[in-house]
Formats: structure tokens, C-alpha cells, sequence
């Protein structure tokens, strides 16, 4: 089978490999679509320390090929989706509920391989059922989906609240959706790329800003003004966070959901955040989120499709170049039957 490895900064390759064996409690899965996440950039670029060779792709989904020993409630020919986020179950975290800050996470218990390939072996306690109905380039938005849920989550948003977010790659658009689900009266969207810009406004943005010709400040203000009640960071800039704190009105929130560079900082006058009562939140990864975001999918109650440029395994470079000069919303590798 063809696995894309990366075997140093810019250098991924792909390479025939055995189909790996199954083993107990796992089960072989054929991949048929990858989403190609800004985590997955990041390494690419070495930004991010992985032990390498490393096998990339985590927003995964395809059919059960065959299932191991103790193997429950899978069997060949179910269509699965891969949440690749497994917790050890016994850590302080864990038993009080908060898995996804687990001390011993892992990207699964077992893996053979990521979802930029074609076929992989991970544990069945991270596998998920899809249904028959929802096809498989729009079910591999569940990883994401899950991610921009549990941000949500972390929050106070009400109906009738307006916020801004920052950034309309995949979480930016996806958030975007999910706050005007949640009853926003008004939700602007600030994102240098133009292809971006053109999907906010489609998925009905009520203000689609470019920060690199327009005063953004200027524009908000009218907007919302008396501040918003939230603003969702999804660049991973820091000025852009700085930016949105000055914008919210009293009582509102920043949260962060983009992943900046490592040592990156921002400025915070913490009297602004006392007297005016602001919060910065940051959250990461799906804890019990990824149900709900199949559901979300299945129900179509969010619209994916249109941020999907397809690229086969054989062009699993060109994927990841096209999503490191924004030129997509989401890369994904998609393979044939």
C-alpha cells in the first residue's frame, strides 16, 4: 500500500509499504478521504518537534476491512470515522473528566499509520460509525467539526450575542456556520486570502473583512458599538488576538482556537481584563464531541462540501502546498475504490 511519510522539514514521500496486520482490539480500515489540517502544514514545515519518519493525516474516515480479536460492535464493511485523540483512562485528568488534557495522550493506543495513506490500523476505542447517507469527503470534517464544538462549549454564547472571527481557513468558516446556528444576530469574519474571504461571504457573514486593506477596527466598531461579546481567533496571529481583545465590550471573550508559533506571546494589561471583566480562553482538541459533530454533519445542518479541493495519494505534495498558501480551504486526499 502507499503511505505519505514525512521524512524531514519539506520532505514528504510516499512509500509502498506492507498493509499492516491487525491486531486485538484494532481493526484495518481502507481510507477513502484525509483531511489536511494546519497541524499537519506545521510539521510539514518542522514547526511542530515529531519523531521522524512520521506518518501524517488525522482527519480520517473510510470502510472496515477487517477487524482483530476482542474486536465489539464493528465488523468488515461498516463506514467508520477516525477520531485519532485516545486517553489512557486513569491519569488525574481523566477521572475527573477532562480526558483531553490527559497526561499520557496519545494520537491512539495503536496506530499503524496516519490517513495520508491507504489503509491504516488503529484501536477500536476511537473508531466511530458513520451513516450510510453521509458521504465520506463531508464525514471527514467530523475531526475538525468536533474541535470547533468543544471550543464552543467553552464559552458563554447567546442568542442575540455578536461576535467576530479571525481567520477563514477550515475552523474559521466552521465556526462561522456554527454561531450563526446558535442564534448570532450578526457574525463578521476578518481573513486576508481573498478564496476565503468569498466563502464567508456565501455562508452568509454579515461583515467580510480583508485586515491587510481595511481598518478592521474601523469597520467592527459600527457593527457592534458597544464591542462584541466574542471573538474567535482561528489564525494563530498575535496581533489578531491583541486586536480582538480590544474590541470586545465588557464582560466579552477571546477565545483562542488557532495554534500559533510555539513561543509566540501577546501583550495583556491585566487591569483591562480586571475592570472591564474580560476572558481569554483557549481550548484544544474534541473531548466527547465527536458524536455530535457526525450528527451536525449528517443532518446537514452545516455546509462543507464547497470547502473541499480534492488532490489524489499521488499528489499528496501538491495538498499540502496548496493548503500552506491558502489557496484551498481544506486539502483533501481522497482515494479511489
Amino acid at each position: 500500500m502507499k503511505v505519505a511519510m514525512l521524512e524531514a522539514a519539506h520532505r514528504l514521500v510516499l512509500r509502498q509499504v506492507p498493509i499492516p496486520a491487525v491486531r486485538p482490539g484494532c481493526v484495518l480500515i481502507r481510507i477513502a478521504a484525509c483531511g489536511i489540517c494546519g497541524t499537519d502544514v506545521a510539521l510539514f514545515e518542522g514547526r511542530l518537534p515529531v519523531i521522524l519518519p512520521y506518518s501524517l493525516g488525522h482527519e480520517y474516515v473510510g470502510t472496515v476491512v477487517e477487524v482483530g480479536r476482542d474486536v465489539r460492535g464493528f465488523a468488515p464493511g461498516d463506514r467508520v470515522a477516525v477520531n485519532p485523540n485516545a486517553y489512557c483512562g486513569v491519569c488525574s485528568f481523566c477521572r475527573r473528566g477532562q480526558v483531553h488534557l490527559c497526561k499520557n495522550r496519545s494520537t491512539s493506543r495503536f496506530k499503524s499509520n496516519g490517513g495520508l495513506a491507504e489503509y491504516t490500523v488503529v484501536s477500536d476505542n476511537i473508531v466511530h460509525h458513520l451513516p450510510e447517507t453521509l458521504p465520506f469527503p463531508e464525514a471527514a470534517f467530523a475531526e475538525p467539526l468536533s474541535c470547533a464544538l468543544h471550543a464552543l462549549d467553552r464559552v458563554r454564547f447567546l442568542p442575540g450575542d455578536r461576535a467576530l472571527v479571525l481567520g477563514a481557513g477550515t475552523m474559521g468558516l466552521l465556526m462561522l456556520q456554527l454561531l450563526l446556528n446558535a442564534g448570532a444576530p450578526g457574525v463578521a469574519v476578518s481573513e486576508p486570502m481573498a478564496v476565503r474571504r468569498e466563502h464567508a461571504a456565501r455562508l452568509k457573514a454579515d461583515l467580510v473583512l480583508d485586515p491587510l486593506g481595511e481598518n478592521v477596527a474601523a469597520k467592527v466598531r459600527p457593527f457592534a458599538p458597544d464591542g462584541l461579546q466574542l471573538v474567535v481567533e482561528c489564525s494563530g496571529n498575535s496581533d489578531a488576538a491583541v486586536l480582538g481583545l480590544t474590541l470586545l465590550e465588557r464582560g466579552g471573550t477571546l477565545l483562542l482556537v488557532g495554534l500559533g508559533a510555539p513561543r509566540e506571546e501577546i501583550a495583556v494589561r491585566p487591569n483591562d481584563l480586571v475592570e472591564r471583566e474580560l476572558a481569554i480562553v483557549g481550548t484544544v482538541l474534541n473531548p466527547f464531541s465527536f458524536a455530535r459533530a457526525i450528527e451536525l454533519l449528517h443532518a446537514g445542518r452545516l455546509q462543507v462540501r464547497e470547502l473541499i479541493t480534492p488532490f489524489s495519494l499521488d499528489q499528496v505534495v501538491d495538498a499540502i502546498t496548496a493548503a500552506q498558501t491558502g489557496n484551498t480551504v481544506k486539502s483533501m486526499v481522497l482515494n479511489a475504490d
